[in-house]
């Protein structure tokens, strides 16, 4: 890579190659958004082929009108090679992958409109343009070194492949213990870094890198649900269309829908590896197309008969069943995977609960239940992995951590309150056995604390807060001090050694 600070400088390379960006902030975006464009460009092609003109045979027409016409269906085709050749130099996989959906959905659509019309000079320009457009992709891909980026063996040795693989099944967890409210929006990457990716790993997410995923972890199983169901609509609007439904013979509409359902299509197809829904200006083309099914659906009368009669409900309902079947399995798969890993997370009274899979069931240690008060400046930008840490090294522990202020329940359904930094100075603590770790604020004033709680002091008085909580804790009866020799804020050169039981210290 090359430039500086600005994301806008930097280039992006695959081998020795260069990977175009075509103006968008990273390949994978300039590819994504010429694969929603490719689609007009195939349908204008084949309109103009097949185009007549005015009546007659062609040989009776003007010169000058056979001549134009040749010369938009070369440009066209050019506007096609250009396309292709610039999708294929981005080296997007992602890309590739939503040029392929395009295309086979396009492909099914004139099968299906060719067994219907049971016409053979429909086959036989399906496989010449068909064929003439995978000749040109394997002549691009072949030309550029863009199969060596699609080589299994490439493949199966990237570690941006295998990174994702561990994503997606951190965010099928995530989705499957919050299914209905999500982990609210933008915090997709963050969740999975805490609760569920591998423990010691330090790869940096802000999603799911992948659309669907993100959505699904963010926003709640009923929220893509919701989606998914409004994308099926449009396509199976647009295909219904692109077929022709029963008594309209307008070419142009089955044209026209055509290409703006490839355009979907590839769009839906290209967010699969990456989080591209996010960016505005890649909705404009599908966006579009997408107005376009709608308009045809409302103003061609055929259509609209067709939409609101019983196949058209019956359409509907098979795609919400569909819908309703792909969140269950994601919600499964993602449950197989929590149980499978040694620590799991659950969620109780709407906070986050860890428990280890080698102590009893969490109702049968309800007494041992711990509220743990993160801070990032003691356990690190990651505390939830940090924690996990600790539930793998005393398994007898469970430990909740809530998603903002604890609430005078959750204080009360602990046996024991652990405040890291900023945090044990909530007010709702007052009265509560309490371990406040490494506190670096001012001591509260005129407060007591339960009998047990204990004060665990950096050894690196960084802060310069030591002596006055030294002198605070004084003034509690019973609370203990101890200080973590060698440390500073940052607890973790002792963890989680420094939380366990004396006799496994």
């Amino acid at each position: 890579m090359r430039g500086g600070d600005l994301p806008c400088s930097v280039d992006y390379f695959f081998n020795d190659h260069l990977r175009w960006d075509l103006g968008w902030d990273t390949p994978n975006q300039g590819g994504a958004f010429l694969v929603t464009l490719l689609p007009w460009f195939w349908v204008l092609t084949v309109w103009l082929v097949s185009w007549s003109g005015s009546p007659g045979p062609a040989s009776a027409r003007p010169a000058t009108a056979r001549i134009a016409r040749w010369i938009l269906v070369v440009l066209a085709i050019a506007g096609e090679v250009c396309l292709t050749w610039a999708i294929v130099k981005t080296y997007s996989r992602g890309a590739l992958a939503g040029l392929g959906v395009a295309g086979l959905v396009l492909l099914t659509v004139h099968v299906w409109r060719s067994r219907r019309s049971k016409s053979t000079d429909g086959w036989r320009g399906l496989l010449l343009a068909g064929g003439l457009r995978l000749v040109l992709l394997v002549f691009c891909l072949n030309v550029s070194g863009g199969f060596e980026r699609v080589a299994p063996e490439y493949v199966g040795a990237d570690k941006s492949v295998l990174n994702r693989l561990d994503l997606w099944k951190g965010g099928l967890e995530l989705a499957a213990v919050r299914p209905l409210q999500g982990w609210g929006w933008g915090n997709a990457g963050q969740s999975f870094m805490n609760w569920t990716q591998s423990i010691g790993r330090d790869e940096s997410y802000k999603s799911m890198v992948n659309s669907y995923l993100t959505v699904a972890v963010e926003g709640g199983l009923p929220l893509f649900g919701l989606g998914l169901f409004l994308g099926g609509l449009v396509v199976a609007g647009g295909a219904w269309m692109s077929i022709g439904p029963p008594g309209t013979n307008r070419a142009w509409i089955r044209l026209l829908a055509l290409a703006a359902t490839g355009s979907v299509v590839g769009w839906a197809g290209c967010i699969f590896f990456s989080n591209l829904w996010i960016f505005p200006g890649l909705w404009v083309v599908p966006g579009l197309a997408a107005v376009v099914i709608g308009s045809l659906a409302f103003l061609q009368r055929e259509t609209r008969n067709v939409c609101v009669s019983r196949p058209g409900r019956r359409m509907a309902v098979k795609i919400g069943g569909v819908v309703a079947l792909v969140c269950v399995a994601l919600w499964v798969t993602g449950r197989i995977y929590t149980f499978r890993d040694p620590v799991s997370i659950v969620v109780v009274d709407q906070a986050v609960g860890i428990a280890c899979k080698q102590a009893p069931p969490i109702a049968d240690r309800a007494e041992n239940t711990v509220l743990v008060l993160p801070d990032l400046a003691v356990l690190g930008d990651r505390p939830g992995q940090e924690l996990r840490r600790w539930v793998l090294a005393d398994p007898t522990v469970r430990l909740i951590v809530p998603p903002g202020k604890p609430t005078s329940t959750q204080i009360k359904a602990s046996r024991l309150v652990v405040a890291f930094g900023a945090a044990g100075g909530n007010s709702e603590l007052i009265g509560t056995k309490v371990v406040f770790v490494h506190p670096y604020e001012t001591p509260p004033a005129n407060v007591s604390f339960a009998k047990g709680s204990v004060l665990m002091l950096p050894g690196i008085d960084l802060a310069r807060q030591n002596s006055a909580w030294r002198d605070w804790a004084g003034t509690q009866a019973g609370m203990e001090i101890k200080e973590d020799a060698g440390t500073a804020l940052d607890i973790r050169l002792r963890w989680p050694e420094v939380m366990l039981p004396e006799s496994k210290q």
